[in-house]
């Protein structure tokens, strides 16, 4: 048995707490959507026809059904040749799309790349220039930007701070999945704060 495995009941319960709590973090997301869309709450995360296991399933895997057509995954060479340019960027985005429970397409990868390079911070364990404290989180800057102690750290402000609520359009624009300059344009029309960064680094070609 692996170090750090967990046998018996014990176990069990442990894994259906999980379980539940993913399963309450999605509903949440698909509440949000719903408001925007207009769509029943029979999908969540989605536009169409998937049923609630379907969806889960697709969000656990970083993709899923919307609409009528498939969301596919970046293919290992489309993440190669971003990595190839961008390597912490993409490995990063890829991360954070998981933990979003977002499609890790090829044109999401691309958005998230891009918005890092749009931000081009120093902040520690910060790409996105996220201000959400945290315990040991300092100010990079007089924006209230922080530095934070360890990658988990930030990248748990950062996930937290999508789902705030001011984010939806954002969101929205990630799980349509299929165009990296819709995501770049719910950021300019968000109060983020990366205004036409990102649109600027997809218009340049550095991604």
């Amino acid at each position: 048995m692996p170090a750090g495995a967990v046998a018996g009941p014990a176990g069990a319960v442990g894994g259906m707490a999980a379980i539940q709590g993913r399963i309450a973090h999605i509903q949440q997301i698909s509440r949000r959507f719903d408001a925007l869309t207009g769509t029943q709450p029979a999908a969540p995360l989605g536009r169409g026809k998937a049923d609630f296991a379907t969806t889960l399933a697709a969000a656990e895997s970083g993709a899923g059904l919307f609409g009528s057509g498939a969301i596919v995954d970046a293919t290992p060479a489309e993440l190669a040749d971003l990595a190839g340019r961008q390597p912490e960027e993409t490995a990063w985005a890829v991360d954070l799309l998981g933990r979003l429970g977002m499609p890790k397409t090829h044109e999401n990868v691309r958005a998230i790349v891009a918005w890092q390079l749009a931000e081009g911070t120093r902040a520690a364990f910060n790409p996105l220039a996220v201000n959400r404290d945290h315990p040991g989180a300092t100010d990079f800057n007089s924006h209230g930007v922080k530095n934070y102690p360890s990658y988990e750290a930030g990248m748990q402000e950062t996930v937290e701070g999508f789902h705030n609520g001011r984010y939806d359009h954002i969101l929205a624009a990630l799980a349509a999945a299929n165009d990296a300059r819709a995501v770049g344009n719910a950021v300019a029309n968000s109060p983020w704060g990366t205004g036409q960064g990102l649109l600027r680094v997809l218009d340049a070609g550095r991604v």
